[in-house]
Order: C-alpha cells, then structure tokens, then sequence
C-alpha cells in the first residue's frame, strides 16, 4: 500500500473485495483502513526512489520507454500492476518483476514496442545472471560419454530480433536515448542468438553473439541430458567427427557446459 495508493483507494473503498486474494484475516483487514487514508502516502518519492534503483538494471529499455511516452509514468505504473502485487505476494525479487512488466507491456504495442521489448529481455536476462552463482572450477579430467551435462547456471541464451545488440551499445554507456532517426533498427523478420555469461574472476557480465550451432547445443543442455546426446546434436548441425568432439570439449573448456553433478 506504501507503493500503490490506487490499491489504498481500493482498499479504503471495500476492503474486503480489494483484500479477497490476501491471507488476512478480518482484525487485519480492519488494521490497515484505521489511519488516515492520507498516512500511506506520507513518503511521496518511495515509488520515484524505488524506481531509481530498478532504472540502473533496466537503463536502455527505461531510457527508451520514457522517450517514447513523455516521461515516467509508464514505468511508475509498474507499482499498480499485477506483476507487482504477485511479487509481492511470493515474495519475489522486484526487479524479475519489473523486468517482466516492462516485456509484457512493450509486447502489447505500448512503451515504444519493439524495442523496449527487446532491450527488456536482455537487460532482464543481464539482471538474472548478476544474481547467479559465480563460475566454479573446472572438473578435472575429461568427460566420459555416459556423463550428464548441463547448460551453465551463469550463462543466459537470448534469441532476440537482429539489430538488438547494436541499439544496446548505441544508446552508450550512460544508456540515454538518442532521437529515433540515430538509433539502429531491428529486424522483423531475422533474429540473432545472444549469451550473456558472468565472467571470472571479478564476476563483471559479458555480452555477446553467438553462433546459431552453439545456440542449439547449449538450449538442448537445458538442465541436463546425456553427452552423447549433445554429441549428436552437433552432428545435426553440421560438425563431423572428430569435429564434433572438439565443439564439445570446447564448450566444456570455457564452462559454458558443466557436468550435472557441478552444483
């Protein structure tokens, strides 16, 4: 209530309804309209600060969202909306919320579409990996054949429209929108394969393309399956023996494949 006094409004209207979903009880619900109404409200930039933090995972698709609006209403709107409450409720990190509010409502047409929705998805991957466990050592020894691999946990895979990462680097280190006319375009019809990996030993982020082949091997890794499956899954997309082993023993070298037992 501190976030949405749309949600106060409601509350303070017909606190049964608006509390219908909430694990509370009749003494609690009348606990919360017992203030002033006014009171929940008393710290008026708690949203604007809230978002502040969220902005500095999310700057691209932010910066362009607000351009293509008018101002941060868009965003501040992500404190009345399901993705919120949900989050709260599960007690959820905010910002995989904000990330998915900000996908959802691009998708649907608003915060400048294409674009937003894209710049969204990798920054929402970004902040997953931030919050992922830091590259463990490599296993010694080679692999066997029975063993089960898995995608890495620090790496995320992204297919995105082609020209999403040339409009991220274009919008600059301080990712502050450029006019429309100097910003890449995106395809609508061409994609490009993306990973975002945390790197060793400082735990920084790296971005970068990566080949359709490799795509589908580490996609196919999911959360594991057998070596000789992913084996021949490079076969599939074109490698020959020994080829296929070298792509193998490649992805296993720079960790972006680890043995299911590496937890």
């Amino acid at each position: 209530m501190h976030h949405d006094p749309q949600f106060v409004e409601q509350v303070y209207d017909d606190r049964d309804r608006a509390l219908a979903d909430e694990d509370l009880g009749p003494s609690e619900r009348l606990l919360l309209t017992q203030p002033d109404r006014r009171a929940w409200g008393a710290d008026a930039e708690r949203r604007q600060r809230v978002l502040s933090a969220l902005e500095l995972e999310f700057s691209a698709c932010c910066a362009m969202a607000e351009q293509a609006t008018g101002g941060r209403d868009c965003l501040l709107g992500f404190f009345s909306s399901s993705a919120f409450h949900q989050c709260v409720r599960s007690f959820q990190p905010l910002v995989f919320a904000f990330g998915r509010y900000l996908v959802g409502r691009s998708q649907e047409g608003l915060f400048g579409g294409n674009k937003v929705a894209a710049l969204a998805r990798l920054e929402l991957a970004a902040a997953k990996v931030r919050r992922t466990e830091s590259p463990s050592p490599p296993t010694e020894g080679a692999f066997g054949p029975l063993v089960m691999l898995r995608r890495a946990p620090w790496i995320e895979l992204l297919e995105l429209p082609e020209g999403t990462l040339q409009l991220f680097q274009a919008m600059g280190p301080r990712r502050t929108a450029a006019g429309p006319s100097q910003l890449p375009s995106l395809s609508s019809d061409t994609s490009e394969h993306l990973i975002i990996e945390r790197a060793q030993p400082d735990g920084s982020l790296s971005i970068g393309y990566l080949p359709e082949a490799l795509f589908t091997i580490l996609t196919t890794a999911g959360e594991g399956v057998p070596r000789t499956a992913l084996v021949a899954c490079a076969r599939a997309e074109g490698a020959e023996p020994p080829q296929d082993e070298e792509v193998l023993q490649s992805l296993e070298s720079d960790r972006l494949l680890v043995p299911l037992s590496d937890r």
